[in-house]
């Protein structure tokens, strides 16, 4: 006997307002804080009990939960029903799992303390995320995919900035300070989320397409193994997406150090050069989430990839002043990359459950995250002769690099699923 939840037909989703978009994509800004304090400011404090490999492995660990979180909790989500909807409890748990965890991280005062607090860590956010991706496909008329997630992309570059311009300050004045504040924002965000946002999900079940029912009768894994197995255009794009992770996570985890060791240069610097990349990535987004709709996937990504991969080798060459050069395009191409992929994944898998897609982004990522901070911490130690100048640390980007060039074979055979063209004037 059948024990899935009765399917309800679901009403034509309304053109969404610009003030709708930015309550729905301010989770996305907490997150993004979040992440950003824990990968760039937990190296330096692991980074004083241990060497720069044993931190890669263990800021890596993020990879680990992304893995294996996002896709039992994001497919879990699509069967779930409770007066709050199906997704919003898991934002509700797993903000409060981390935000409790990013407040403690800094006090730790073992390495063992440390790595504990950042797998509470890991867990809630990736419990909070892949539920919270799930409700733009459930919010936002597919029409609308690109511009929406354009919006959320623009939020989280501009939670990635607030991180690292304003961290990089506090945390030179006192290192706890940065993660406090980052709790702050996450729980503030919530609250204000759950209270303003109806899940639509709320009480029942969300109706998809009869294909693609087999993920809420069976196990999530099995499902997304079914996913990889029948859908090469997902396939490709996840592989280049975990690239694109991997190199992003190497250089998040050891930016702050190739600065203030590498370089040997001060809290006031980097702020400089993070609130660069943030001014790019933030136009990137915003220019992004709408050339998309016009240009197409992949006609934006491949020559935004072919940009932030040669860009990226350029401070490991010289680390002359001049390299700053480089920066806007580095930060322009790599901005376009992440912040248009789940969009991307998202209009390919418009008829698969919601929650699934989630996870399977979040399974891309955690390949990514979990290679990337390891990898670049053992070729920081194995290449210090190579770049003695920098104490190793210019070997990161050269680990990158290689990462998101190698994306272009996979992303390059990816095809565009078809959109309808949506003039600017029908969402306000």
């Amino acid at each position: 006997m059948s024990t899935a939840p009765p399917r309800i037909e679901v009403r034509p989703l309304p053109p969404p307002q610009t003030r709708f978009l930015l309550l729905l994509g301010l989770p996305a800004l907490a997150l993004s804080v979040a992440i950003t304090v824990v990968s760039a400011y937990a190296p330096p404090l692991v980074a004083e009990l241990s060497s720069p490999a044993v931190a890669g492995l263990i800021i890596g660990a993020e990879g680990v939960f992304a893995l294996m979180v996002p896709i039992a909790v994001g497919s879990r989500s699509d069967r779930t029903r409770s007066r709050w909807g199906s997704r919003l409890p898991y934002l509700v748990a797993g903000g409060g799992l981390a935000a409790v965890a990013l407040a403690l991280i800094p006090f730790a005062g073992s390495l063992p303390v440390i790595a504990l607090g950042l797998c509470a860590f890991y867990l809630g956010y990736f419990a909070y995320y892949a539920p919270y991706r799930a409700m733009y496909p459930d919010c936002v008329d597919p029409r609308f995919t690109g511009r929406a997630l354009g919006l959320q992309s623009t939020l989280r570059e501009v939670g990635l900035g607030v991180a690292l311009v304003g961290g990089s300050l506090v945390f030179a004045l006192w290192q706890p300070l940065a993660f406090i504040i980052a709790s702050a924002i996450l729980v503030g965000v919530t609250a204000v989320f759950v209270a303003r946002v109806r899940d639509p999900s709320r009480g029942t079940m969300p109706e998809h397409d009869p294909g693609a029912g087999d993920a809420l009768r069976q196990g999530a894994w099995r499902d997304t193994i079914g996913v990889m197995r029948r859908r090469p255009d997902v396939r490709r794009l996840l592989v280049a997406n975990a690239l694109w992770e991997f190199a992003q996570a190497a250089l998040k985890a050891f930016i702050v150090l190739f600065l203030t060791v590498g370089l040997g240069r001060s809290a006031a610097f980097g702020s400089i050069v993070f609130a660069l990349v943030a001014v790019v990535a933030v136009a990137a987004a915003l220019i992004g989430g709408r050339l998309v709709d016009q240009r197409g996937y992949r006609r934006l990504l491949v020559p935004a990839t072919v940009i932030y991969g040669i860009g990226a080798l350029a401070p490991a060459l010289t680390q002359s002043p001049a390299v700053l050069l480089v920066v806007p395009l580095v930060a322009f191409g790599a901005a376009l990359t992440m912040s248009l992929s789940y969009a991307w994944l998202a209009s390919l898998m418009a008829d698969e459950p919601h929650g699934l897609a989630a996870g399977l982004y979040g399974v891309s990522q955690g390949a990514g995250i979990v290679l990337g901070p390891a990898v670049a911490g053992v070729a920081v130690e194995v290449l210090r002769p190579a770049f003695e100048g920098t104490a190793g640390y210019a070997a990161v980007f050269v680990v990158a690099a290689a990462a998101v060039l190698l994306s272009l074979l996979f992303v390059a055979r990816v095809p565009d699923p078809r959109r309808t063209a949506v003039p600017d004037r029908a969402a306000p």
